[in-house]
């Protein structure tokens, strides 16, 4: 190796270790672990995800007998202190408690006696601005789904919902690889292309999605999983999550292609620390593959229910600027 080449290399290593120390910083001050309960916009976050942890309770095919109620318990004492810290966000609060409101109402129609929890919601309701709107889950035939997804672009985005349970009918490898086929229209940096999806069947898909963690309830359901990754040598020392970017970019057609060809879909977080990314050499990613996602997907069945997933409105995520 030449003085140059030993030259460039520490050049390099240097960049990158700036650009580490420079998100270490951004972490250590702004991530939702650090004096969560103590930043209203970090607690709002952790509200949304404890919220939509009762739908996705309440979306699988068998829901287990008096679920979630200490997490239930939870979550209205970060509602209390959320409206002590920012009482004017009435979407986040509204949304929760009808979240809750729903969950409260499933506990009674299985006869889980839990008073509190009706108590609380009713409690909450009285002291907010509280006003009823869609929660929990909604139940809809497989046909009008598939329907709507061929319609046009609207009703393919309004109509794609994370589904927990599918039918017993394999999935056709053709229907994959055409979905595989939309999604390689996916624009890139400098049109690298550098995304790979690795596809699993049957007993290997359950291992993957029983790895990923976040299916519980749903993995005996599933028999097909996606696993999007994208190939870090296609990136530069000044781009080191531009890997993410295309990888994600990639990850989101593809669950929109696969929802266009009829078949479910259930997008599950690679968000893990080191030493369980490391775990996925068994399943044959190489190490130079930066895992992106796990896409769960199958046949739909005769009706689906699934999580209702509020949204936000677009003021509450978007500024336009020099108005």
């Amino acid at each position: 190796m030449t003085i140059q080449h030993k030259f460039s290399d520490l050049k390099f290593k240097f960049s990158l270790f700036r650009e580490m120390l420079s998100f270490f910083r951004l972490l250590c001050r702004y991530n939702a672990s650090i004096g969560t309960t103590h930043n209203a916009e970090k607690l709002r976050y952790l509200i949304a995800r404890e919220s939509h942890v009762f739908e996705k309770g309440l979306s699988l095919k068998n829901t287990r007998k008096g679920f979630g109620i200490a997490k239930a318990l939870k979550l209205i004492d970060n509602i209390d202190h959320y409206i002590q810290l920012n009482s004017e966000d009435n979407e986040t609060i509204n949304y929760s408690i009808n979240v809750l409101d729903k969950y409260s109402s499933h506990l009674e129609n299985e006869n889980t006696e839990c008073h509190i929890i009706r108590d609380n919601v009713e409690r909450l309701k009285s002291i907010t601005k509280f006003s009823t709107t869609e929660a929990g889950i909604n139940n809809v035939a497989a046909s009008e789904i598939k329907e709507k997804a061929k319609l046009d672009f609207k009703s393919l985005v309004y109509s794609r919902h994370s589904i927990r349970y599918f039918s017993e009918t394999p999935v056709d490898k053709s229907t994959i690889s055409k979905a595989i086929e939309l999604a390689q229209q996916t624009p890139s940096a400098c049109n690298r292309q550098s995304w790979r999806t690795h596809v699993f069947f049957d007993k290997e898909a359950k291992s993957l999605i029983k790895w990923q963690g976040g299916a519980k309830g749903a993995e005996d359901h599933i028999s097909c999983a996606i696993l999007v990754s994208t190939d870090l040598r296609g990136f530069f020392a000044h781009e080191p999550f531009q890997a993410y970017i295309d990888g994600g970019l990639y990850a989101m057609n593809l669950i929109n292609a696969l929802h266009y060809f009829g078949l479910g879909t259930l997008p599950l977080s690679c968000g893990y620390p080191a030493h369980k990314l490391c775990q996925l050499i068994h399943f044959g990613i190489p190490q130079n593959e930066i895992p992106i996602i796990v896409i769960a997907t199958g046949n739909l069945t005769e009706n689906v229910k699934f999580a209702v997933s509020t949204r936000l409105s677009i003021k509450s995520t978007n500024k336009f600027h020099n108005e």
